[in-house]
C-alpha cells in the first residue's frame, strides 16, 4: 500500500506550538483516508536525523509523498537533535522509485530543488524566502486540506496559495523556519511547486483512493476475528485443533463453542480483551459486540494490549541477553528510543506508539544475534517490513487509536472503523497463532520441600496460571526441581522434558503476588511511566486499565519492583532510572 510521509522537525522537551498544531491538524485531514484503507499515514511528530534516515530507507519503495516541516535552509534540513545535509536528504529520496511529491515546508527551501530534481524527485513544494510559522502551517493545511478533498496536485497547491495570499503582508522579527535564529523577513514568502521537464503529468496527481476491502452489507461482529483465530491457534492448541478438524469433517459446530476454545488458549491479559469484544458482561462491556464506538475503542484496547505485552517480553529478553553476554552493543537508535520510553511522562504516554519501541528492541536483539525465548518472534519479520500485511495492519491500529484518543471519529466513519478495525485486528492475529504454547503465571510465594531420605530438594511454587479466563482463575500449587522468580510474572514454555520461563517483571508484575491474603486470585499490571520527580513508577491494570494507577515506590510494600527496575537501567543505560 502507497505510504505518505510527515517529519516533524520538533523538539519534544521544547515543542514548537506551530509545529504540533501543524501536525495534530494534517492527520486530522488526511486519516479518515487510512480508515478507509485508502493508504498508509506515517507521522514523525518528532523526527531526529537518524529516524528520517532510517524511515525513508524504510518506506523507499511505497512512499508515494514526503513531506517536511520545521527549520530549514537552502542546503539543510533541521531535525530534533542536529541538522541535515539537504544533498544526503535528496539522496535518499532518489531512491524513492514512486516517490510524487517532496514537500519542504520550512525557510528558502527552493534551493533544494535542483538537488531533488537531479535524485529523480519529479516534483517540489518549496519557499523562496524565510517563511513565517503561522503562515507555514496555514498553507500546508489548505494544501492538504484539498488533497484529501481529491483535488489534483496542481489545483491544491493554487488553492492553498489563494488562501495564504489573504493574509496580511506586514510580518515582524520573529521565530520562523530558518536555520538561523531570528531573521528579519524582508520579502514576501512564496511557494513554489516545482515539476520537472518532462514530468508535466505529476501536476495531475491526486492521493490514492483505492479500497482494500469493501463494506460487507451482512457484517457480523466477531466473524472475521473468530474465523481466523481458529486456522492461528489450530497448529499450536489442542481444542482448537479439534474444533477445526470436526468443522471440516462437516460437523456443525456452536459459535459459543469457538469463543471458548479461543479464549481458553491464549495468556490472559489478550484472552480478556478479546473476551470483552466476544462475551461482553456488565455494563462496563456493554456495546463491544456490536457495531459502535464503544467496540471501536476495545478493538483499539486489545490491539494496545498485545503490542504492550510482546514489548515488555522483548524487553525481557534484552535484559537476559545482556545479562548472558555482556559484551554486547546496542545500536545508538535503539538506545535512545528505550531511554525515551523511560523518561515519558503520563500525557505523552497516552498516545506513545508501542510498536516503535517494539522495532527498536528487535534491532538491539537482532544487531547482537541474541537468542529469543520466544523462538517465533525472531521468525516474525513482518513486524519489520513495510509491504507485510501485519505492518500495514500495526499502522492501521495506530491511526485507529490516535483518532479514538482524540475523541476524532465522525458517526459516520464507525460502522467502517468496526469492519477494518476487526479485519486489521485479524491480519496481526494471523502471525500470532504461536501464543498458545506459552503460559502466563504469577508466583505468590515459593517455599522449600526437603526430607531426610530425599538427596536433592524440590520447590512448591504457589502461582496462578494466566489462562482459561472462561473457567476463572485459581491459585494452583506446582512442585518443580528448580526454583522459579518470586513475587513475579513469568512466562512459561512447558515441554515433555522441562519447563524453562522467562521473568517479565517489573514491566508486568501481579499486585496480588505482594499480598499475603487476598479475595482476588490475580491483578495483573503493565508499567505504564516513571515519574523521575518523585521516583515513583505507574502501573495500569491490564483488564481495567481506566482504574487508578497503581503506584510504586522504594517505601512501600512494591520496594523490589523499584530496585528491579534499576538494575535493568545500570545493565542497559549504565545508570538508575532516577539519572536517566
Amino acid at each position: 500500500m502507497e505510504v505518505l510521509f510527515f517529519a516533524f522537525a520538533n523538539d519534544p522537551k521544547n515543542p514548537l506550538t506551530f509545529l504540533k498544531e501543524e501536525a495534530d491538524e494534517l492527520f486530522r485531514l488526511l486519516s479518515p483516508g487510512q480508515l478507509k484503507g485508502h493508504y498508509i499515514l506515517i507521522f514523525e511528530p518528532f523526527t531526529t536525523r537518524e529516524k528520517l534516515v532510517q524511515s525513508i530507507i524504510q518506506y523507499k519503495s511505497q512512499m508515494v509523498l514526503f513531506h517536511y516541516s520545521g527549520h530549514a535552509g537552502q542546503s539543510e534540513l533541521a531535525t530534533a537533535d542536529e541538522s541535515s545535509n539537504a544533498e544526503g536528504i535528496a539522496y535518499l529520496l532518489g531512491q524513492c522509485p514512486n516517490l510524487k511529491l517532496a514537500f519542504l515546508n520550512g525557510c528558502s527551501t527552493q534551493g533544494q530543488v535542483n538537488l531533488l530534481w537531479e535524485k529523480g524527485v519529479p516534483s517540489i513544494l518549496g519557499t523562496s524566502a524565510p517563511v513565517e510559522d503561522s503562515s507555514a502551517t496555514q498553507f500546508s493545511v489548505r494544501f492538504y486540506q484539498a488533497l484529501g478533498n481529491q483535488e489534483q496536485l496542481k489545483v491544491a497547491f493554487e488553492l492553498a496559495k489563494g488562501d495564504i495570499l489573504t493574509k496580511s503582508l506586514n510580518i515582524d522579527i520573529q521565530l520562523n523556519r530558518s536555520v538561523h535564529s531570528l531573521v528579519s523577513v524582508k520579502e514576501k514568502a512564496e511557494w513554489g511547486l516545482f515539476v520537472k521537464e518532462g514530468r508535466e503529468d505529476i501536476l495531475q496527481w491526486k492521493i490514492p483512493t483505492v479500497v482494500v476491502t469493501q463494506m460487507a452489507e451482512d457484517f457480523v461482529a466477531n466473524k472475521v476475528l473468530v474465523d481466523t483465530l481458529i486456522l492461528a491457534l489450530a497448529p499450536y492448541s489442542r481444542d482448537v485443533r479439534n474444533i477445526k478438524r470436526d468443522e471440516e469433517d462437516g460437523e456443525k459446530i456452536d459459535f459459543a463453542d469457538k469463543r471458548l476454545a479461543i479464549l481458553n488458549s491464549l495468556p490472559s491479559p489478550v484472552a480478556e480483551q478479546l473476551r470483552k469484544l466476544m462475551v461482553p458482561l456488565g455494563d462496563s462491556d456493554a456495546g463491544f459486540d456490536k457495531v459502535g464506538l464503544a467496540r471501536v475503542a476495545q478493538i483499539v484496547r486489545t490491539y494496545t494490549t498485545i503490542i504492550e505485552l510482546f514489548t515488555f517480553i522483548n524487553l525481557a529478553q534484552l535484559w537476559d541477553s545482556l545479562e548472558a553476554q555482556p559484551a554486547g552493543t546496542l545500536p545508538a537508535t535503539s538506545l535512545d528510543i528505550i531511554r525515551k520510553f523511560f523518561q515519558l511522562n503520563s500525557v505523552d504516554r497516552d498516545t506513545y506508539e508501542m510498536i516503535a519501541l517494539m522495532r527498536a528492541i528487535r534491532e538491539a536483539m537482532n544487531a547482537n544475534k541474541y537468542t529469543y525465548f520466544i523462538e517465533e518472534l525472531a521468525s516474525l519479520k513482518a513486524v519489520d517490513e513495510p509491504e507485510s500485511p501485519f505492518f500495514d495492519a500495526c499502522n492501521y491500529m495506530e491511526a485507529l487509536k490516535r483518532r479514538v484518543d482524540s475523541k476524532t471519529i465522525e458517526e459516520h466513519e464507525v460502522q467502517e472503523a468496526c469492519q477494518q478495525g476487526e479485519q486489521k485486528l485479524a491480519e496481526i492475529f494471523k502471525d500470532l497463532g504461536f501464543l498458545a504454547r506459552y503460559t502466563l503465571a504469577a508466583v505468590r510465594m515459593i517455599d522449600v520441600v526437603k526430607f531426610r531420605h530425599d538427596k536433592a530438594p524440590k520447590f512448591r511454587h504457589a502461582l496462578v496460571n494466566l489462562v482459561k479466563v472462561m473457567g476463572g482463575l485459581e491459585l494452583q500449587e506446582e512442585l518443580l526441581d528448580k526454583y522459579m522468580d518470586s513475587r513475579s510474572v513469568l512466562l512459561l514454555k512447558k515441554t515433555d522434558e522441562l519447563t524453562t520461563y522467562i521473568n517479565l517483571s517489573p514491566f508486568v508484575i501481579d499486585e496480588n503476588a505482594f499480598e499475603e491474603r487476598t479475595s482476588d486470585v490475580s491483578k495483573v499490571y503493565f508499567f505504564y511511566n516513571y515519574d523521575r520527580s518523585l521516583d515513583k513508577y505507574s502501573f495500569r491494570h491490564v483488564n481495567k486499565p481506566a482504574d487508578i494507577p497503581l503506584v510504586v515506590s522504594g517505601d512501600n510494600k512494591y520496594g523490589m519492583v523499584k530496585v528491579q527496575f534499576d538494575a535493568f537501567a545500570n545493565l542497559i543505560f549504565h545508570q538508575n532510572m532516577k539519572a536517566l
